[in-house]
């Protein structure tokens, strides 16, 4: 037995520990907490004992000098509470005003052409996502996750092959699920499960392969090719999502370098990704849609329409001017305003006062998101937080990027602003996932206490 159970074994040991821990909501600190007294107390005890005490009444003298048990566990408990981004939840709250606002906007701009409520449709969406955004702050621990990596990849493949044969096509594009009086994107929540599960299996694979002999880090070196890269990438050239190709293979290799400091595999994830690009170079479908977007971006193509919407988003830019053209003005040249153009609509109604305030939201979104991953002590919260973000953080670069005609034209939704119920739900879904990782950052125990468990 060592000196510090045999301490721990004293009755006015325990009865201290027990009401410091008592105050600390936190039960999963406890033992971290424990131990930090028990060393405390140890060096206590020897002290006195050097004094000429004897063991029972150093003891004694040790736990009276510690300090009362419920000051010492209320001031534990102020160092391990529950934390709450602030911060985070404001930007979040100014986007959803600027959503309430857009979609009021758009649905003046439609001047009753379409029967579609856009106000009332994304209310809806973001009542749900914020009762989902409040369920996973307060009660769900993002931790479980990790432990069930592999069982949300496997039903991640096994949802898009379903899909692939039975999803339901909208606006051409197969994949949706359709139930009474919704329909998601079934395409669009896999590829967020497929990076949920990707941090999770990365953080084990980054374990075992560091404890692992050379020719076993190579096995999982390929393994993880097939995992991460090739299935995924195969299942959404498949569903033909070519977008959403891009945007998970752009997430991966963001998360194999920054995250999980994989140079070599996300090297070769890039270079595959080339090899897959240089045979869609010479697949007849996909030459068809690469010289309509790219054509029209580098102003190569000789067809008109495909310059179109680029052509009228920069128009609608310019048109605004600095107080815009009037709030639910219409704008019947600009294709897509409640989705792909909100950004240039917005500016064209509202003016560049508007485009600024976006961007600006933007940024500090930015911005607090980098403070928050900084902050945060698990290694597991960090990817988590970091694959998720570069889903939303590509999504803002390439619809602002698009709207004025710096990046090629896509279906690439405006993050939290645009209308749609499956981008809405999952955002908010999102940010319930950094909160509740927020939350526990005090509340964990330290790295060495995890190794020991």
């Amino acid at each position: 037995m060592s000196r510090s159970e045999a301490i721990q074994e004293h009755e006015v040991v325990r009865l201290y520990l027990k009401r410091v821990c008592g105050h600390i909501k936190a039960k999963s600190v406890h033992d971290d907490i424990q131990q930090e007294l028990l060393a405390h107390l140890e060096e206590l005890v020897e002290e006195k004992e050097q004094e000429g005490f004897g063991r029972k009444e150093a003891i004694r003298l040790a736990v009276a000098q510690m300090g009362d048990p419920d000051d010492v566990g209320r001031q534990f408990h102020q160092a391990h509470k529950p934390r709450m981004n602030w911060g985070l939840l404001a930007v979040v709250a100014v986007f959803i005003a600027i959503a309430l606002t857009a979609m009021y906007s758009v649905q003046l701009g439609w001047n009753k052409r379409i029967p579609t409520d856009f106000l009332m449709d994304k209310m809806v969406y973001i009542g749900i996502g914020l009762g989902i955004m409040a369920g996973l702050y307060f009660f769900f621990d993002y931790r479980k996750l990790q432990k069930y990596s592999w069982h949300l990849y496997g039903l991640t493949v096994f949802v898009m092959i379903i899909l692939m044969y039975f999803g339901n096509q909208v606006n051409g594009k197969r994949g949706w699920i359709s139930i009474p009086y919704f329909s998601f994107d079934g395409v669009w929540i896999c590829l967020h499960f497929f990076i949920l599960s990707m941090v999770g299996l990365l953080n084990v694979s980054g374990q075992k392969a560091a404890a692992a002999g050379k020719l076993r880090q190579i096995v999982y070196g390929f393994r993880d090719m097939l995992v991460f890269f090739a299935l995924p990438s195969i299942l959404f050239l498949w569903m033909k999502t070519h977008t959403y190709l891009v945007i998970y293979l752009t997430c991966l290799v963001i998360v194999m370098t920054v995250y999980a400091r994989k140079w070599l595999l996300a090297s070769g994830v890039m270079a595959a990704a080339g090899m897959f690009g240089l045979y869609l170079l010479f697949n007849r479908p996909f030459q068809y849609i690469l010289s309509e977007r790219l054509g029209s971006f580098f102003k190569l193509t000789e067809n008109p329409d495909s310059i179109y919407m680029t052509r009228m988003s920069v128009q609608a830019i310019h048109d605004g001017g600095l107080w815009g053209q009037g709030f639910g003005v219409s704008n019947r040249t600009l294709p897509s305003i409640h989705s792909d153009m909100i950004f240039s609509y917005l500016t064209y109604s509202m003016g560049w006062v508007m485009a600024g305030l976006i961007l600006a939201v933007v940024i500090t979104f930015m911005a607090q998101i980098g403070i928050m991953i900084s902050r945060l002590r698990d290694r597991y919260a960090k990817g988590l937080v970091i694959g998720l973000f570069s889903i939303l953080c590509l999504q803002f670069i390439w619809c602002i990027g698009m709207s004025f005609g710096w990046l090629p034209m896509t279906g690439m939704r405006l993050p939290f602003i645009s209308y749609g119920g499956t981008s809405t739900l999952l955002e908010l879904s999102a940010i319930g996932l950094f909160l509740s990782a927020y939350r526990r950052k005090d509340m964990i125990p330290s790295p060495s206490q995890q190794l020991q468990t």
